[in-house]
């Protein structure tokens, strides 16, 4: 449950300490100075060098008699089922796509508007459908690779997780990386090491379990959290006010999955609400929920039930961090009983309650931000 924190002295000194680490430890993303390094020895990591290691590992995971064989029909199942996910997708994006159009229209034909609604509530529940459907389809196959895999040896299951960041990646866009004349040596290296240095492995698999760099940006992913983690390193070993834990290696943890995620999922730039050039910077992003989690914001399960992958469905809000700020004020102020409900609709009940589903836009001012959303009942299936 969110609770309220006091403006204490205690609690100045951290939000001076954050805002001291944001401003002089830690660099803004937006920061495009580099070393000039000499990039003539990085020419070998092209898209050849990287489609050969890929062939090379898919054919030692072939041949190597390890993986298990999964019956066809579950799998086929399964894989056209996933199909129709992404099927369901582009047609939802399109439908909203024409809704949008048609509201820019002047004057707005309500008749076509209303029309171009409905589509976008139909492909809503198709996706919705579609995605129920692949999670079901997946589960003979999620049993049957438990029965058959058992535990892999070391050297496969590294091969294995080497192999899928290759192939989310792509040979072309890790060449690019690798070959970007703005990239400095030493992060060219920390990529590489992700890859071969067998220490890094437990990176690695945490970052492919995870669900992987948005965008297959591991590079990007890694700049982002080299920041983090000396930033999270410096905490661990600095006296913080604790306001909703007594163990410092359990914020310790959760900062550090923090990190993980804002860095996986902020590694390909997101555009703020609204906006075509303002993206979301990874690292104040980073230091709002910190924040907010030090000076007790936030319901205490996001430091002992989130995973890296459930942090990552937190923190990529297109909102400005401080409209986020706002939101959770505002709720906590306005229907405080909302939060005692102890389901999966908590922070959802006001759509149910005050803030109810509409069609249509209406949009008090410019610019469009999140607080208007909440006055102006915006359909939640706008920013799908």
């Amino acid at each position: 449950m969110t609770t309220r924190v006091s403006a204490s002295s205690s609690s100045v000194s951290v939000a001076a300490g954050v805002a001291g680490l944001s401003s002089t430890r830690i660099d803004s993303m937006d920061d495009k100075t580099h070393d000039k390094t000499d990039h003539d020895d990085r020419k070998k990591y092209n898209e050849a060098f990287f489609e050969t290691w890929l062939e090379n590992n898919t054919t030692k995971l072939q041949q190597s008699g390890v993986l298990p064989q999964l019956d066809e029909a579950p799998s086929k199942s399964f894989t056209c089922a996933c199909q129709c996910v992404q099927d369901s997708q582009a047609l939802l994006q399109a439908a909203i796509n024409k809704r949008d159009d048609i509201a820019k229209q002047k004057p707005i034909d309500q008749k076509a508007l209303d029309k171009a609604n409905q589509a976008v509530k139909d492909a809503t529940k198709a996706l919705t459908e579609a995605q129920d459907s692949a999670y079901q389809s997946s589960l003979p196959l999620l049993d049957e690779w438990k029965t058959k895999a058992g535990a892999l040896p070391e050297p496969t299951r590294q091969l294995l997780l080497v192999t899928q960041v290759l192939q989310q990646a792509t040979p072309k866009g890790l060449a690019t990386y690798c070959l970007d004349a703005t990239k400095t040596d030493d992060q060219v290296k920390v990529l590489l090491q992700l890859l071969l240095d067998e220490r890094q492995f437990g990176l690695l698999e945490r970052m492919v379990l995870a669900g992987g760099a948005k965008n297959g940006k591991y590079g990007q992913a890694l700049e982002i959290y080299t920041k983090l983690k000396a930033h999270v390193t410096l905490q661990k070993t600095t006296t913080i006010p604790q306001s909703n834990t007594t163990d410092q290696q359990q914020q310790y943890e959760l900062l550090d999955r923090l990190a993980l995620a804002v860095a996986l999922e902020l590694a390909q730039p997101l555009l703020e609400f609204h906006q075509d050039k303002t993206f979301v910077d990874p690292i104040q992003r980073y230091l709002h929920y910190e924040q907010a989690y030090l000076f007790g914001e936030l319901d205490p399960v996001f430091a002992t039930e989130f995973g890296v992958w459930e942090l990552r469905m937190i923190i990529n809000s297109v909102a400005p961090n401080d409209q986020l700020g706002w939101g959770r004020q505002m709720l906590m102020n306005y229907r405080p009983d909302i939060l005692q409900y102890d389901d999966k609709w908590r922070y959802c009940r006001i759509v149910r309650t005050d803030v109810y589903y509409t069609g249509q836009p209406n949009w008090p001012h410019e610019p469009l931000d999140f607080p208007q959303i909440l006055s102006g009942t915006y359909i939640c299936i706008l920013y799908n």
